[in-house]
């Protein structure tokens, strides 16, 4: 905590005393403008950095997996034929697509897994 001077006041103490000074008291009260704030409180900082960590992990994962889904759409040749059927169809959702894919290719990973595994027993 940063303190003043005398080294018993600290920020927070100066924030309070001015507010109170101005007869804005009531402007303290903020529990009411945040009604978790109790629960949210008992958080621990590490539970938070942790999911912190697993978010940027599924992030990267997904970069990685629209990365290689645009590599495989840009090789890939359309027909007319094909192509006039994706137009008839309703546009799919790019999440959900992204989500099927990042399922399908664990999916195929497992498979190879379990088959090689197989080869080797």
């Amino acid at each position: 905590q940063t303190k003043s001077a005398d080294g018993k006041t600290t920020v927070l103490d100066y924030i309070v005393e001015t507010f109170i000074e101005k007869g804005e008291r009531e402007t303290l009260f903020i529990a009411s403008d945040f009604p978790r704030i109790q629960e949210s409180s008992r958080t621990l900082i590490g539970d938070l950095m942790s999911e912190m960590a697993l978010n940027r992990s599924n992030f990267k994962l997904c970069e990685s997996e629209l990365t290689k889904m645009k590599h495989d759409q840009s090789s890939k040749k359309v027909t007319y034929g094909v192509l006039e059927k994706k137009i008839e169809r309703e546009p799919m959702d790019p999440r959900k697509a992204l989500f099927a894919a990042i399922k399908a290719r664990g999916a195929q990973e497992n498979f190879e897994e379990e088959k090689h595994s197989g080869d080797a027993d």
